[in-house]
């Protein structure tokens, strides 16, 4: 079947191609166009299914209403929850979302951020490996509107929305304390990113005089989580007694908490444990698990919000381009 063109709609209602294309681009009224003509061309571009060349449109609108979102992984539910409510946003504001994985590997991201750029996206939200500094700059800098979401670059002045990753390390460890736990123990992952650094070292600054020997500080490989996990958790329990464990993230909680039951070991009464990171299993769980809560909405209207600003150029010096939002605590059981 013929694809249906500009020059047969215009002939059906025997007007010009360049009429056609202005309220079919949305310009009518911009171009003083009668409203019964728009709506005219309208109801035959419905009648004959025309479907229009987004290139050509985008070259003529300048605007693709299309976004770009790239997250390390989809099967992490903190990010799957992020780009499921970005995504939900941005369709109300009528944009589509080009979703891209870097599994934390910076060449993927350099592939995805070069090939966005190309696709002539509006612009990018993106949580970064926090190793593509220089290519994320360039594009910034050559109008590509963009926003970092989760982690970000303190070096550079770019727009970002994070959490506060060292207060919330140190909540959970006020927790603890105040449920009178004297020996607490950590377990984190070996990746370089800002948003780790600051939880590991917001445990160490608010467990001062708590922690009995220094090797309650586990870091393991994020190549090999769950098994160096869970020998963490055994030496953690075994070797250094501890009686409280801070996981960095939920899924390193989840994989702790498996050994920890095989181990049956008596918790929480005689280990007490706390997640950075909540998960919808933590509520079913017996005994229920305490949670660092992200805030997932907020980071994502948030984040969407600055990215609109730029795209609609709305930027003033009153505009607010860098923002830490505060997690907040999910008391339960443990």
């Amino acid at each position: 079947m013929k694809r249906v063109s500009l020059d047969m709609i215009a002939k059906e209602v025997k007007l010009s191609k360049t009429t056609v294309s202005m309220v079919l681009n949305g310009k009518g009224d911009l171009h003083k166009i009668n409203p019964d003509t728009q709506t005219l061309i309208l109801s035959v571009a419905k009648r004959l299914k025309f479907r229009p060349n987004m290139i050509a449109r985008n070259l003529s609108t300048g605007s693709s209403m299309t976004l770009a979102l790239i997250v390390p992984r989809m099967i992490d539910t903190y990010y799957g929850l992020i780009a499921e409510s970005m995504e939900q946003i941005l369709s109300k504001l009528g944009y589509q979302v080009l979703l891209g994985t870097t599994h934390e590997d910076p060449v993927k991201e350099k592939e995805l951020l070069l090939t966005f750029e190309a696709q002539q996206v509006d612009g990018i939200l993106i949580a970064s490996t926090q190793h593509n500094l220089e290519d994320i700059k360039a594009i910034s800098d050559a109008g590509l509107p963009i926003v970092l979401f989760d982690r970000h670059y303190p070096e550079a002045d770019l727009p970002y929305v994070v959490v506060d990753n060292y207060l919330g390390a140190q909540k959970l460890v006020r927790h603890l304390i105040e449920a009178g736990r004297k020996n607490i123990g950590y377990i984190g992952l070996n990746l370089d990113l800002t948003a780790i650094k600051d939880r590991q070292i917001g445990f160490e600054n608010a467990i001062e005089d708590h922690v009995k020997d220094q090797h309650n500080l586990k870091i393991v490989d994020h190549k090999n989580a769950k098994s160096d996990c869970r020998q963490a958790v055994e030496e953690l329990i075994l070797d250094q007694g501890v009686d409280g464990i801070v996981f960095e993230t939920h899924y390193l909680a989840l994989f702790g908490i498996a050994k920890i039951r095989e181990m049956d070991v008596d918790y929480p009464n005689a280990v007490s444990i706390v997640s950075f990171g909540d998960h919808e299993v933590f509520s079913i769980f017996r005994p229920e698990v305490t949670a660092l809560v992200q805030p997932v909405e907020k980071i994502a209207q948030n984040s969407i919000d600055m990215l609109m600003k730029q795209i609609e150029n709305k930027l003033n010096s009153t505009s607010k381009l860098h923002e830490v939002v505060e997690p907040s605590m999910e008391v339960r059981s443990t």
